[in-house]
Order: structure tokens, then C-alpha cells, then sequence
């Protein structure tokens, strides 16, 4: 089968594959010092050093810039040394397969493709699966109900999980098995990005990045609750915001993190358990 796309050149590749969302004519084009910036105020000890770029990956996934991971990619690759590489294409990789289910293929697509032209021009191996599993079996399900409970203990979503099961039982099933057995259970593994806590920094990321407020509020309980330092819970939704409105996709919704940490410690405190989504 030909592989066509693979001898484009990079302005002709990205015109196909890359820019082919709708942006506001206003919206702004990659900017070094700007994302340079925003890792820098996430780089913290309790992330990986390559996780802050996967971090803005699912940010500008969430807020419709996917099409600005690539540019993000390269200038990382560009400014770090050789031997992190393989680590950092391996954190954006699974970062945004973990956010396809959450923000949806079409906003992703950008972000995929760009990335994989910029691995492609680098000569840069194919990637081999990290979840043998599959995907509707047994042990996705189970790692579902498993994941699904340990990130909503506290946080109090219990009628969310309840109202999709008992009304849209396949899609409560989609969630549990695929978006949080399969997808959030991968990522957790050392395969993935190695623990809970880092997988579910991402789906912060996104969601707040979507502008999907409550859900970002219940994710930011869940990120505090599996242990993520609350400054830092702070600083992520402080920069997806800043990413969301210099990206030209408006803003996100309020979100005080001090006020939701007291919250989740006074639900985990009377024992509120999580609700898993089956």
C-alpha cells in the first residue's frame, strides 16, 4: 500500500493533514515563548521532566489547537538532548491516546497526524502497541470498575455514574471499560506514564481545556485525592487557562482548586466512595 504521505513536503503535509479544523482567523500560530513559558511553570518534582509538553498536548487537544502539537513536539525535540527523546515521544504518545475517547477523534486528528509527520520527517521507529488486552474483554472491564472507583473516591459523582447506567447503559460501558479500564488503565501502567495520578493530570488537562467545567472540578478533586500536590493541581488549571484564551477558544470555566481540595478531604473524611462507571 502506498505511503504517499510520507514523501510531502512539510508545508504541503501539514496543509492536508495538520491545519484542517476550523480556527478563528485571529487565532495565533505557534509561539516558542509562550510554551516555553508554560513548561517551565509545570516543570515540578512530582512529574517526569518530558510529562509538562504532554501535558499542553492534551491542553491544546481540549481547546481545538491540536494543530499546534506538532510545532510543540519539535520545538521540544529541538531544545532538549537526544537522550530524552524517546521518553518525551513516548509521554505525548500516550497522553493523547488516553484523551482520543475524552475530547473525540475529530479534535484530535490534528494533533495525531502532525505528530506523526514530524516522527516520519525525523526517521523515528513505529510505535508498537503497550495494551494487549482487548478492548471490550473481561480484563478491560474490570480494570474499569478498578480505576473508575480509586479516581472518583471523594470526589462525589455518584449520580453521574448511576444516571448513565441506568439510562444509557452502552455508553456507561464505553466509559468504563474503553475510556477508563483500557485508555486510564494502560496510561497507569509502567508502559504508559507509569501511575494513576500522571494519567489522570492529563485528563485534567483536557477536560479543563474543553472548558467542560464540572466534570474539570470533579477531575481536579480526583488529581488531589491520588495524591497530585495541590500547587501543582493549581499551577495546570492556571496554565491550561492561559492556553485556552491565547489559543483564541475563549475561556474556561471557574475552577478555585483551594476550595475544591477541602471539599474532596471532607468527602474522603465521611467515607464517600467512588461510584464505578459498568
Amino acid at each position: 500500500m502506498s505511503e504517499s504521505w510520507r514523501t510531502l513536503p512539510e508545508l504541503a503535509f501539514t496543509s492536508t493533514y495538520v491545519t484542517t479544523n476550523y480556527t478563528p482567523p485571529s487565532a495565533p500560530s505557534f509561539s516558542a515563548s509562550h510554551f516555553s513559558t508554560w513548561i517551565s511553570t509545570l516543570t515540578h518534582p512530582f512529574l517526569p521532566p518530558h510529562l509538562p509538553a504532554a501535558l499542553l498536548c492534551a491542553a491544546l487537544v481540549g481547546s481545538r489547537r491540536g494543530d499546534l502539537c506538532a510545532p510543540l513536539l519539535q520545538h521540544v525535540l529541538s531544545t532538549t538532548p537526544s537522550e530524552s527523546h524517546a521518553a518525551l515521544v513516548h509521554a505525548v504518545r500516550e497522553a493523547l491516546t488516553l484523551v482520543v475517547p475524552f475530547a473525540g477523534l475529530p479534535h484530535c486528528i490534528p494533533a495525531l497526524l502532525g505528530i506523526s509527520g514530524v516522527l516520519a520527517r525525523s526517521n523515528h521507529p513505529a510505535a508498537s502497541r503497550i495494551r494487549d488486552s482487548p478492548i471490550d474483554g473481561p480484563a478491560a472491564k474490570e480494570a474499569g470498575v478498578a480505576v473508575s472507583t480509586a479516581v472518583y473516591a471523594g470526589v462525589g459523582n455518584a449520580a453521574v455514574a448511576q444516571m448513565l447506567g441506568a439510562y444509557f447503559p452502552d455508553a456507561a460501558t464505553l466509559v468504563g471499560s474503553v475510556m477508563f479500564g483500557w485508555g486510564m488503565g494502560g496510561a497507569a501502567g509502567e508502559a504508559g506514564l507509569g501511575a494513576l495520578a500522571l494519567a489522570e493530570c492529563v485528563l485534567v488537562a483536557v477536560i479543563v481545556g474543553m472548558g467542560a467545567t464540572r466534570q474539570g472540578r470533579s477531575h481536579v478533586k480526583a488529581a488531589i485525592q491520588l495524591g497530585v500536590p495541590v500547587e501543582l493541581v493549581k499551577a495546570l488549571v492556571e496554565v491550561v487557562g492561559e492556553v485556552v484564551e491565547w489559543g483564541g477558544a475563549g475561556g474556561v470555566g471557574e475552577i478555585d482548586v483551594a476550595s475544591l481540595e477541602g471539599e474532596v478531604r471532607r468527602n474522603l473524611e465521611a467515607g464517600v466512595k467512588g461510584e464505578p462507571f459498568v
